[in-house]
């Protein structure tokens, strides 16, 4: 399934651009034969029949070019012949899905259906499990990649799609368990092992993670998704040298990516170059990085978009001790997540090291109202009330703090602070 690799798996940005501006190229060529059919003379050197042959071979080159919607208005303009069942309802299902119209598509499969021969089944099998995922059906999916694992043991979509439904949903295990299936009977083991290194790292098993990311790279070396899930890996184990290498290896996709410029700047920062790594942020912040989605989340992530680069640079203007700008970061992600609980507690603490303490004792009261047993606000409420020598209610809140979670060891540490002094 194209659109499978597209939505989920980013090839090598080379090789895509390449194959991007071939068909671009040839748009122009099939739009002129297609306005004056039969007339151009060099139609029956493409072999080309009938004016429908056209229309494919065009709706061929926007789909490759990406230009889905002029894909999907083409096609829908004739009704196709047998012979072109498959290439037709295939690509302008795909088409649908790719310019988001995932009920269009789920249309077309069932019309599909309809008209298809037996030895169509798994191709369209494969696709109506990958669009009902799409549409968040994935009960139906499921039901559909099980019997086409029982049915067609050697197609992998349907072990990627029931792995991938699994993997959203926080079942890192029966992912692998059906991936690990996957292996012994699929022919195509690249999406497979892509999975197994999602789920291998969402289980904290960085080794075998890795791992899978080897066998996925020897097979294609250039998979973003891999390139990003091994940056993370030896982020999170403190290897910051091979960090950048990953993060200069991903400079051959031809364009700056959101999730590995982040990474980049944490790296350089944690390598004690945090005016560099400010640089980074704000250089991808005027790339406008902060506006993409770099990737899918679990639900119960807070920050889930490229707005948390204003996060994390308000928080290294902070350690570069310059708070007015970390403030005007800070402001600029609260624009863009309004109610996260977070951010408004580092502006209230900006608030109170630029000594605006009436506006930073504002904001903690505000979110105590909404957050009574939030134990941080209670400690940066208790640090303002340090600032303005109010001593009583400082211990007050510290204290507080401390009964609402008594394994906030930091808080003791503030409230000794206020007792020795």
């Amino acid at each position: 399934m194209f659109y499978e690799i597209v939505l989920t798996h980013n090839y090598s940005k080379v090789m895509a651009d390449r194959y991007f501006t071939v068909n671009e190229k040839l748009i122009p060529y099939y739009e002129k034969l297609l306005e004056n059919f039969p007339a151009e003379p060099y139609y029956e050197f493409e072999k080309i029949l009938n004016i429908n042959d056209v229309k494919l071979k065009l709706g061929s080159c926007y789909f490759n070019a990406y230009n889905y919607e002029a894909c999907v208005n083409l096609l829908k303009t004739f009704s196709p012949e047998e012979k072109d069942f498959e290439q037709y309802y295939s690509m302008l299902a795909d088409a649908y899905a790719l310019n988001d119209s995932h009920e269009k598509a789920l249309e077309v499969i069932n019309k599909w259906l309809e008209f298809s021969r037996p030895s169509q089944s798994q191709r369209i099998l494969s696709q109506l499990a990958y669009t009902l995922y799409t549409l968040k059906r994935e009960d139906e999916a499921l039901r559909i990649c099980g019997d086409g694992m029982q049915f067609f043991p050697e197609a992998p979509s349907f072990y990627n799609v029931a792995s991938l439904i699994h993997i959203d949903k926080g079942e890192y295990t029966k992912a692998l368990e059906i991936l690990n299936a996957g292996l012994k009977f699929a022919g195509d083991k690249l999406h497979i092992y892509m999975n197994m290194a999602t789920a291998e790292y969402k289980l904290g098993r960085f080794g075998n993670s890795l791992e899978s990311c080897e066998k996925a790279l020897a097979i294609y070396p250039y998979l973003l998704d891999i390139l990003i899930i091994k940056i993370k890996i030896y982020y999170e184990t403190g290897d910051y040298d091979e960090v950048l290498k990953l993060c200069e290896k991903c400079g051959a996709f031809g364009k700056k990516i959101a999730e590995v410029e982040f990474y980049r700047a944490g790296a350089v920062k944690r390598q004690g170059r945090l005016d560099e790594a400010i640089e980074i942020l704000n250089a991808a912040i005027a790339d406008g990085l902060d506006k993409e989605i770099p990737e899918k989340e679990p639900p119960n992530r807070e920050i889930t978009d490229g707005s948390k680069f204003h996060y994390e640079l308000a928080i290294y203007y902070e350690e570069a001790e310059k708070i007015e700008e970390a403030l005007a970061a800070i402001d600029k992600y609260l624009t863009l997540n309004p109610a996260h609980i977070g951010a408004k507690m580092v502006r209230g603490r900006f608030f109170r090291r630029l000594k605006n303490y009436d506006t930073a004792l504002k904001i903690f009261n505000e979110l105590l109202l909404e957050n009574p047993k939030n134990e941080l606000i209670y400690l940066e409420r208790g640090l303002v009330y340090k600032a303005t020598s109010n001593i009583p209610r400082a211990v007050e809140d510290l204290t507080t703090a401390i009964e609402t979670n008594p394994a906030s060891r930091y808080v003791y540490d503030d409230l000794a602070q206020i007792y020795m002094s």
